[in-house]
């Protein structure tokens, strides 16, 4: 289909794993802090037993960190951790490398205690690494809400172009069956000129063969037999030319048919092309009013002149809309939004109306001629 842009079918297949990609490159960093600062704020929650010598440093924090993955919600839709728990020193309290957490301490609870303390007093290295697994739910539910939105995006996009479609195939339609009623028209004037020529002709040998009659009767005059001969021959012969001018008529239509649907397809083109350039630059130059496509199709069919004065006025209500002259207010059948007609060129006629943000929404632009159509295109908003 024409309307359907193979750039946008490329961007819509692309488009998901790319913002995919570059959700996780920004998910994972902060997963990292977030994780971090989780980490750090409970893996020393059981500072009262570790101060009073009833646990380790080191079994406190493994049961602590242990505990805390179980329980998050996050690392079980998906996300890998890989934490290290460090003393200055470098001996590493996790993951547990040594004795299995939870043996009996055989030391005194004093001794545990100020070892506990000292390594408390220096400090701990707390290291955190997070990253999304790639068949994970969290990856899988990233992926399908990017799928979703570039369907409904390229649905919507699809809609518009069948639109534009189907209203340019009815136009061609009538105008082929107008034609067509024509080519009928002049077809049934052939044949009823066809029936005429056959009358004629079987008049003429009506009169020939009377005219022998007469002849062998010798009652009337040769030479007003020769004449009446004349004037059938001269009719008929206006008849056969006539008969001609009408079969090339026809054929004159039949090329006129084929060229006008090359043309329309050829003119179709050539508007789109010029609406999608006009669009961008309206979005380009006037970035505080918004000019919807039928609006640019409409301003593309205006002449030179009421092209100048439409694009004054799109100016003045991309500076400032009060300043621009109403006529009258056109209220929407469908919806409660007020609509603005402004007159230019004294045949010109744009509608426009204010967003909820205070912007600027040219709706159509058109002339006197295509007031009709504008406004019933409103009434449908």
């Amino acid at each position: 289909m024409r309307y359907i842009s193979f750039k946008i079918i490329i961007i819509c297949i692309f488009l998901p794993p790319v913002l995919y990609l570059a959700t996780i490159n920004r998910l994972e960093p902060f997963y990292n802090s977030y994780f971090l600062q989780k980490i750090k704020n409970t893996y020393l929650e059981e500072s009262n037993s570790i101060l009073n010598g009833s646990v380790t440093v080191k079994d406190a924090v493994n049961t602590s960190i242990s505990e805390f993955i179980k329980k998050n919600p996050l690392i079980r839709l998906g996300i890998r951790t890989d934490i290290i728990v460090t003393t200055r020193d470098g001996i590493i309290i996790y993951p547990s490398i040594g004795p299995d957490i939870g043996e009996p301490v055989t030391e005194a609870p004093i001794e545990v205690a100020r070892k506990n303390f000292l390594i408390l007093q220096n400090g701990l290295n707390v290291d955190v690494k997070s990253a999304i697994r790639p068949f994970s739910a969290l990856a899988a539910g990233i992926m399908g809400i990017y799928l979703l939105l570039t369907a409904i995006l390229f649905f919507i996009y699809y809609r518009r172009a069948t639109r534009k479609i189907h209203k340019e195939d009815r136009e061609k339609e009538a105008e082929i069956t107008r034609l067509r009623g024509l080519e009928t028209d002049y077809t049934n004037r052939i044949n009823l000129i066809s029936t005429e020529r056959e009358c004629l002709l079987l008049e003429y040998e009506n009169l020939k063969t009377a005219l022998d009659e007469q002849k062998k009767k010798a009652e009337r005059n040769e030479e007003d037999m020769f004449g009446e001969m004349e004037h059938l021959e001269q009719k008929l012969k206006e008849n056969l030319s006539e008969q001609e001018e009408q079969i090339m008529e026809i054929e004159t239509l039949k090329e006129q048919i084929n060229g006008l649907e090359k043309i329309h397809t050829i003119a179709d083109r050539q508007k789109a092309k010029a609406v999608d350039r006009m669009s961008r630059r309206f979005k380009t130059l006037y970035k505080n009013t918004v000019v919807s496509q039928r609006a640019c199709s409409g301003f593309v069919e205006l002449d030179e002149d009421m092209a100048l004065k439409a694009e004054e006025i799109i100016h003045q209500l991309n500076e400032d809309s009060t300043l621009v002259p109403v006529k009258r207010k056109v209220f929407s059948k469908k919806s409660r939004k007020t609509i603005f007609e402004v007159v230019f060129a004294y045949r010109g006629r744009l509608y426009f109306s204010r967003t909820k943000n205070q912007r600027v929404e040219i709706v159509t632009i058109g002339n006197k001629n295509s007031q009709n159509k504008d406004l019933a295109y409103i009434d449908t908003l």
